[in-house]
């Protein structure tokens, strides 16, 4: 016999010493019904890519049984090895009804209604558009489901559970999807453009800060928020300047207190925790003076708590002048 005749004969392996056939052997399969679909998935690749090798329905069969081991696998194959041995007319039987035994046993009924609620549960979230179809390709295949025939079911999830950027910018444009693939073209190019510029921006370099006691704070770098995916219309957070005011002197302090001015609009008639224009800016109705500019050694907010204090004491003094009138 030639070594041609011995090789074609002989059973592939995938040893790291003799190796004769790329494709990987299935994992052994101890019967659990979650793991069934993998199974199946690897034992048909491997046979397939064999198929030089397992080309009798008996020679599938074995290869098969061999793989089930654990669990009720183990007793099912020697129940179907058992009746195979007992009975050699028929033996094991076709490769076809091999498998529609397998699958009535281990199988999952239930796996299209499964993989539709689980199509429905996916949200794209953080996941990019590239991410989100990976995972909703994979469920419409265990689901059944066609997308021509299925189309308007799949459009409602697809509109509803992607990023609603996205699915604004698709459905502004002229000639909005009209069918999955396109819905998927345009929703992936969105969003990587949108990834693209957000990789560009980087982080913002918070500017340095000047504290009251002249020392210098810097910030650390933060990265820049430019809101959900695609929501490049999304409004940024500014914060307004505050208004500039001119602080009061000690002597103007007593002549409110005395005449009963507002220390914030500088009217008489109620006192600054009253004062209609509280939240407005503040307006300097005093006489034109020339101040020489010194640096200031109290917060605003210290300022806020005398301001408060010297306005109770105020009150005080006017209750106890309207008692002594009394």
């Amino acid at each position: 016999m030639s070594n041609t005749d011995t090789d074609a004969s002989s059973p592939p392996t995938n040893t790291a010493t003799s190796v004769k056939t790329p494709y990987a052997a299935p994992t052994k399969y101890d019967g659990k019904r979650e793991n069934f679909d993998t199974f199946r998935r690897q034992l048909t690749i491997y046979i397939r890519g064999n198929e030089a090798f397992f080309d009798t329905d008996e020679k599938k069969i074995l290869c098969a049984l061999s793989y089930l081991e654990g669990g009720t696998a183990s007793t099912w194959a020697n129940a179907i090895t058992d009746c195979a041995l007992a009975n050699e007319k028929e033996g094991f039987g076709t490769w076809k009804s091999f498998q529609e035994q397998m699958f009535a046993v281990f199988g999952n009924y239930t796996k299209e209604t499964d993989a539709i609620t689980e199509l429905e549960g996916l949200y794209q979230g953080k996941r990019t558009a590239h991410e989100y179809w990976l995972i909703f390709q994979s469920l419409l295949v265990k689901a059944g489901l066609n997308p021509e025939t299925d189309y308007k079911m799949l459009r409602r999830i697809v509109i509803t559970r992607m990023n609603q950027p996205l699915i604004a910018k698709c459905a502004g444009l002229e000639n909005p999807p009209t069918n999955l693939l396109q819905w998927q073209l345009k929703t992936t190019s969105f969003d990587r453009t949108w990834r693209e510029f957000n990789d560009i921006q980087g982080t913002l370099k918070r500017p340095e800060r000047t504290t009251t006691s002249g020392t210098v704070k810097t910030r650390k770098e933060e990265p820049l928020d430019l809101g959900e995916p695609m929501d490049v219309d999304a409004r940024r957070a500014t914060r307004e300047p505050r208004a500039a005011y001119m602080r009061m002197t000690e002597t103007e302090k007593t002549e409110h207190m005395r005449s009963g001015k507002c220390f914030n609009c500088h009217s008489q008639g109620h006192v600054s925790r009253d004062c209609p224009k509280k939240n407005r800016t503040r307006v300097d109705n005093r006489a034109t003076r020339t101040i020489t500019p010194t640096p200031s050694t109290a917060s605003e907010d210290k300022d806020a708590v005398i301001a408060s204090l010297m306005d109770k004491i105020a009150m005080m003094e006017k209750a106890m002048k309207e008692k002594e009138d009394f």
